[in-house]
């Protein structure tokens, strides 16, 4: 019998439950706890009022979303005609798109929100605030988890640098409008942790700093969930992960490592190089469920494909399938070349790319080999992902936009079987964003409009495209009559532009006669101005912008068009002139500090809120046919920026398998301190990482990087919360009285078959070497022989009997036999 010892002092396999930092629950697939602060809207459109066509989509619609930063956008395609048919514009290119079923989130990084957007209508249906460097997203059952950049992504992937604290959100938090709660902290990965889903719905995470595995499968709390000792490798990249049914697989790809429940798998013979990196596969989103009432989506049974407990690894030339209960290497396709894909399996398939457009797919009744193709037009240059949604694929890379999609009808049995992938690309963003798509006539008399076959819907920016035939639509006289002129645009004020929407369209003329039903009267110019709504402003002091949400104004009969939000400047709470609408409808906006045109969206931020002390007043306005309404204004405050540290308390203290300095107290008290390595010769180092300190003891080093086998020195300072500018205090630099070290030999393990302990390598501590003795507790007098990588016992003892000692800097840590530390 082998036993492996991680670094952590517990046996390696096991699972045992360990107190999280944070006791917050979140429990998945069963509730939430924490609903966050209403923000901007990040996906800019406008949408006009009244009787706008929708994107009819959900569950088994066909629809994948992906992403251009090229245009600016995001879209939806339908992988049963391979055709992208929303288009949706974007204020910032390098928002993030995160999707799962009919939840479809765009995150913005930078403005730190994120963004529901409706996938029947196109529409934003609701924004929250992201915490404080929470930057990435998951969606998780009923909630969304939020994590550092990389310490969690939607990916399965990590950043070596992430502070790897996760937040939980309940999904029902971006349709919030009151009061908006504070953020809650759910679980501390750690430096450099991992987040992803499970087939089942749950959460999985890894923490290379406590070297543990978290599985939260749907109904558990992940700061809850048991947590497996996993042996890591030093991470120089970030971590990739993905869980099975039943197993899980991490890899760190410049080691060519990956770590599974059974232990180390070396992948280096079976990749030209370690600088092509290796890709795991990518977590899928969990199998769709049919609507209460409808017939059984076949989708929703899983099969061998999806449920098998193997994971596949791309390299920079072949694509393998590993057994994560045996550990058994399978090479499914070689040959290719360039920066492999992460493969993903979903819908009875599985898929793996590369850069040099080679492709890869096995779904039920293919080749166990399974079937290779090409994808056309893919370029070395390309860095495309595999986004899948209710187990359909597609292939997009985000930067070009540009769209390839393997299986026309998505899922198993979608082609013939051993037929190769129809990889067809698509890329009809112009034709949607620029309105190039041809489309029904729209005359201004209100005629009716020629048959058309094609697009025939659109909504202002967002533009769909339905594929079907058209009958002629009957004359009428009772079309709304639009505004002479469109809206005036005025000096700092952004304006989307206006696109005229065509008339409505009947349903074909094959459709079953329906009951006739009274005409619905057009938007006609009301008698009175909409009636405002309360307006929430909050701070994101990171980005000095205010971002304000409110509740829909009452149009009193006439739909609002449309909303401004007015930034009035430092200490001003009147506008210079207010909003007015002319006898023709055209707007003209309001006058003074800053304007924001948001077309039919309920929220909006403006930047420039950054005097500390100083009050800044909002106001939003909102307009109908017969005038323009201002709420009550509305303001933030900037708080000063905290007084300086005046005194650090901590001490050097053993944290599991390491010695090292942890802080225990600041003066003065704050909201939260930042800390950064400070380096004797070049000064500050690294990320400055966020530290709460809220009755919770920090070990520094871990959080912002920093070699062992030397004295930690590092900078901290005092700063306010995010909901009130983030303002922080003066540097004050601390050196640790002694050098952090740590005593864990790599892949530590001890055999009772041989009585010998082995390791990969000694701890690495500069220039401290570690000296090893090994024996017995029941004779300590026992002999034994030791070499670089092991110490073997002259007769072999039970586990709970043998240990090993390691000794650095005069220091020593004893482990034993069977994963306990002495």
């Amino acid at each position: 019998m082998v036993l492996r010892t991680p670094p952590a002092p517990a046996r390696f396999g096991t699972t045992h439950p360990v107190p999280a930092r944070s006791r917050t629950r979140s429990f998945v697939g069963s509730g939430a706890v924490f609903s966050a602060i209403l923000l901007v809207v990040t996906v800019a459109m406008v949408v006009p009022g009244g009787n706008a066509p929708e994107v009819q989509a959900g569950v088994g619609d066909a629809g994948v979303w992906v992403t251009s930063a090229a245009d600016s956008a995001v879209g939806r395609v339908n992988t049963d005609i391979a055709e992208l048919n929303v288009a949706v514009p974007l204020r910032d290119a390098r928002s993030q798109l995160v999707q799962s079923g009919r939840t479809v989130i765009v995150v913005d990084p930078l403005g730190g929100t994120a963004t529901r957007v409706d996938p029947a209508t196109a529409r934003p249906a609701g924004s929250v605030t992201l915490p404080l460097r929470a930057h990435e997203l998951t969606i998780v059952g009923p909630d969304a988890l939020l994590t550092s950049p990389g310490g969690g992504t939607t990916d399965g992937s990590s950043d070596a640098d992430s502070d790897g604290r996760v937040w939980s959100i309940p999904l029902a938090a971006f349709d919030h409008h009151g009061s908006p709660p504070q953020p809650s902290l759910l679980v501390d990965l750690g430096r450099g942790g991992v987040l992803a889903t499970t087939p089942a719905g749950g959460a999985i995470a890894v923490s290379p700093a406590t070297s543990e595995l978290l599985r939260a499968e749907p109904g558990t709390s992940l700061d809850d969930a048991p947590r497996t000792s996993v042996s890591l490798p030093n991470a120089q990249a970030p971590l990739q992960l993905v869980a099975t049914t039943t197993g899980w697989a991490v890899l760190e790809p410049t080691a060519v490592t990956l770590v599974v429940p059974t232990g180390s798998i070396d992948l280096t013979p079976f990749a030209a190089s370690s600088a092509g990196g290796l890709a795991l596969q990518d977590a899928a989103d969990p199998r769709p469920t049919s609507p209460q009432g409808s017939r059984p989506d076949p989708r929703a049974t899983p099969d061998a494909a999806d449920s098998a407990d193997s994971v596949l690894v791309a390299s920079d030339t072949s694509l393998l399938e590993i057994d994560v209960a045996t550990a058994n290497v399978s090479v499914l396709s070689s040959g290719h070349g360039g920066t492999p894909v992460r493969p993903v399996v979903t819908g009875g398939c599985a898929f793996a790319a590369w850069s040099d457009g080679t492709s890869w797919q096995r779904c039920e009744g293919d080749p166990p080999e399974g079937v290779a193709g090409v994808f056309p037009g893919l370029a070395a240059s390309d860095r495309p992902v595999f986004r899948s949604n209710d187990g359909r694929v597609v292939l997009n890379d985000p930067v070009s936009g540009r769209v390839w999609v393997p299986q026309i009808g998505g899922g198993a049995g979608g082609e013939p079987q051993g037929a190769a992938p129809l990889n067809r690309p698509i890329a009809n963003w112009t034709e949607l964003l620029d309105g190039g798509a041809p489309r029904a006539a729209a005359p201004f008399d209100g005629g009716p409009p020629e048959p058309a076959v094609g697009p025939v819907e659109a909504t202002g920016p967002v533009r769909t495209i339905s594929r079907r035939v058209e009958a002629p639509r009957p004359p009428s006289d009772e079309t709304a009559p639009g505004p002479s002129s469109p809206p005036t645009s005025q000096a700092g004020v952004t304006q989307p532009p206006e696109i005229v929407e065509p008339p409505a369209i009947p349903p074909p003329a094959t459709a079953p006669p329906t009951t006739p039903t009274t005409p619905t009267t057009p938007d006609q110019p009301a008698a009175l101005p909409p009636v405002s709504s309360a307006v929430t402003a909050s701070l994101a002091g990171s980005t000095g912008a205010a971002t304000l949400a409110w509740a829909p104004f009452d149009g009193r009969g006439s739909a609002v068009r449309g909303y401004f939000v007015q930034s009035l400047g430092a200490g001003v709470t009147t506008a210079e002139a207010p909003c007015t609408v002319s006898p023709s409808g055209a707007v003209t906006p309001p006058r003074g500090g800053q304007v924001v045109d948001v077309g039919t969206w309920t929220s909006g931020s403006v930047d420039g809120i950054d005097q500390p002390g100083v009050s800044y007043g909002f106001i939003v306005w909102g307009y109908n046919l017969a005038g323009c309404s201002a709420s009550d204004v509305a303001t933030v405050t900037p708080l000063a920026a905290p007084a300086a540290v005046t005194a650090v308390i901590g001490s050097m203290v053993e944290t599991g398998t390491d010695y090292d300095y942890r802080l225990t107290s600041v003066t003065p008290s704050a909201a939260r301190y930042e800390v950064q390595r400070q380096d004797a010769v070049a000064g500050p180092v690294g990320p400055i990482a966020d530290v709460p300190l809220a009755g919770s003891p920090v070990v520094p080093r871990a959080e912002t990087g920093g070699s062992f086998g030397e004295v930690y020195s590092f900078r901290i300072r005092a700063c306010n919360a995010e909901n009130d500018g983030s303002a922080c205090g003066p540097w004050r630099v601390e050196v640790a009285p002694e050098a952090s070290l740590t005593f864990a030999p790599a892949d530590l393990s001890y055999s009772t078959e041989t009585g010998a302990w082995s390791w990969t390598s000694l701890p690495q501590n500069g220039p401290l070497p570690a000296k090893v003795r090994c024996s017995a507790l029941s004779d300590s007098s026992m002999s034994a022989i030791v070499s670089q990588t092991s110490c073997q016992l002259e007769r072999s003892v039970s586990p709970d009997d043998a240990w090993l000692k390691v000794t650095v800097d005069g220091r020593t840590l004893r482990f034993q036999g069977d994963g306990r530390i002495l």
